[in-house]
């Protein structure tokens, strides 16, 4: 059984290989998904009840999860808020509009904006 921090470690792991093979859809969609699951893991860690009994919160709700609950300065909630409502953005023109441009600059933000979330939401859960 996976965690939610080995389920972001390897769709990050994912998402760089995908850029490396010019895949930038997919490298944007495994990008959200590590900053997704990076964030779960933190609010799970911190004893967050997600809605209707799940064991991680709807996209949409994220936002404000993080907002609330994490413990984190809140300029670094801010920071990762914007840093994810990109990735969603990002992750839904790569999944669900054929037409919208994603190249290689927008994988590649992506992938930073993903590392950001990982590394802040690592130091945070270091207990010491």
């Amino acid at each position: 059984m996976a965690t939610w921090k080995e389920l972001g470690d390897g769709s990050l792991a994912a998402a760089k290989h995908l850029f490396s093979a010019g895949q930038y859809r997919s490298s944007v969609s495994r990008a959200y998904y590590a900053a997704y699951c990076a964030l779960t893991s933190s609010l799970a860690q911190q004893g967050v009840a997600f809605g209707r009994g799940w064991n991680n919160p709807p996209h949409e709700q994220l936002p404000r999860l993080v907002r609330g609950n994490l413990q984190a300065p809140e300029w670094q909630r801010r920071e990762i808020n914007h840093a994810l409502r990109r990735l969603r953005l990002h992750r839904e023109d790569a999944d669900y509009r054929p037409a919208a441009e994603v190249g290689q600059i927008v994988a590649r933000d992506c992938l930073r904006d993903a590392s950001m979330i990982i590394q802040r939401m690592e130091a945070a859960d270091d207990p010491g």
